[in-house]
């Protein structure tokens, strides 16, 4: 009997218990454990009783309107992840996502109010100019990277505050609601909202959209040619251009495509939720900064994103609820956030540390996402 078939056989004779055991000992699973006993401990110190606490932000999450509450902030939450995750396969940063959001919400809104056309279309168009106008805030930055060698990571994050500047100035001087009482265009006409589903109190089409591009992508990262392609990229950009990848052009369009998704975030959150473009509402969610969180948690599977964009978007939901129901304040909901993140990016550092001078071979070279990198970089 050959070693490989004892190893199977003892597999499958393991107790229920040793099973329990190994999933509860996993790398994500013990993050997720430590990160829960952490929040108890910051709970506990701030004088509340956790069982407490913690029951109030789960109810609030999932009973009454908090799964509609919830969904609604998973589709933002989880859009702007795919929107960083998606050029940071190819080891591409993309802190450009806020500014791609607003300036899309900008270009949606003036469309849904003042396009001609029947109101289904019109929806469409809006969505689809907010991604088209996201996309090309993003080609800015990946010309400015790869033409004008300009580090992306600074021309991303600056342009936040230019698309801000921009949608501002517009709105003020231009496009603005002269009766409005603040810095507003006007309201969205009803007809051309996004329409909603008559399931848990009227979520919109939103969340079946986000599910889709959820699927379209992952089976495209792990059926595609251009899905390995943009992972080795990522991994090794030097191995990459050996083996005669355009890594210019790769990294240059994933960002594009990451804009394009940002945009359409800001799109939809203005037609769909929002209802008005109220100059700094969208920059005010945050979401474009959460979503980056949630990205971190699992960069390169948009299955695992979208789950974490749900639990991150309940967090918030029950936050606001657990803050009525108890008078903990609901940044606790923030905080227990940041635990998680930190957690997850401990475990990940810890792994990386502890197998990467295993599998490095001599004099090769092991950078992990570098940004900028290869021999075209």
């Amino acid at each position: 009997m050959s070693e490989h078939t004892i190893s199977v056989r003892t597999t499958q004779l393991e107790p229920v218990w040793v099973r329990i055991v190994r999933v509860v000992g996993g790398r994500v699973s013990s993050a997720i454990l430590i990160s829960l006993l952490l929040g108890v401990a910051v709970v506990a110190f701030s004088g509340s009783g956790p069982i407490e606490v913690f029951s109030a932000l789960l109810t609030g999450a999932v009973t009454e309107s908090g799964p509609r509450n919830t969904l609604a902030r998973a589709v933002p939450i989880g859009g702007m992840a795919l929107a960083f995750s998606i050029p940071y396969r190819a080891g591409v940063v993309n802190l450009g996502g806020q500014g791609q959001m607003v300036l899309g919400g900008l270009v949606g809104s003036i469309v849904a109010i003042y396009a001609p056309g029947p109101d289904p279309l019109v929806l469409v168009v809006a969505i689809v100019a907010g991604a088209a106008t996201g996309a090309a805030w993003a080609a800015l930055a990946a010309l400015g990277q790869w033409k004008l060698m300009l580090p992306i990571l600074i021309t991303t994050l600056l342009s936040n505050y230019i698309a801000d500047a921009i949608s501002g100035y517009l709105i003020r001087y231009h496009v603005g609601d002269p009766g409005a009482s603040a810095i507003a265009m006007k309201p969205i006409p009803l007809d051309r909202r996004v329409p909603t589903l008559p399931i848990l109190g009227g979520v919109t089409v939103s969340v079946v959209v986000l599910v889709i591009v959820v699927i379209v992508i992952s089976i495209h990262d792990r059926r595609r040619v251009a899905g390995y392609e943009s992972l080795m990229t990522g991994y090794n950009p030097s191995f990459a251009w050996y083996g005669g990848l355009a890594v210019d052009r790769q990294r240059s369009t994933l960002l594009i495509v990451g804009g394009a998704i940002g945009g359409a975030v800001g799109a939809n959150l203005i037609v769909g939720q929002l209802f008005v473009n109220i100059h700094g509402d969208i920059t005010g969610t945050a979401f474009a900064w959460t979503g980056l969180m949630v990205a971190l948690i699992a960069p390169r599977n948009p299955i695992a994103i979208a789950i974490a964009a749900l639990g991150f978007a309940g967090l918030q939901v029950g936050g606001l609820a657990m803050q009525r129901e108890t008078g903990v304040p609901g940044s606790l909901a923030l905080v227990l956030q940041g635990i998680i993140i930190v957690v997850f990016m401990t475990r990940l550092v810890f792994v990386r540390s502890t197998w990467a001078p295993r599998r490095r071979a001599p004099n090769a070279d092991t950078t992990l996402g570098t940004i900028g990198g290869g021999k075209d970089a």
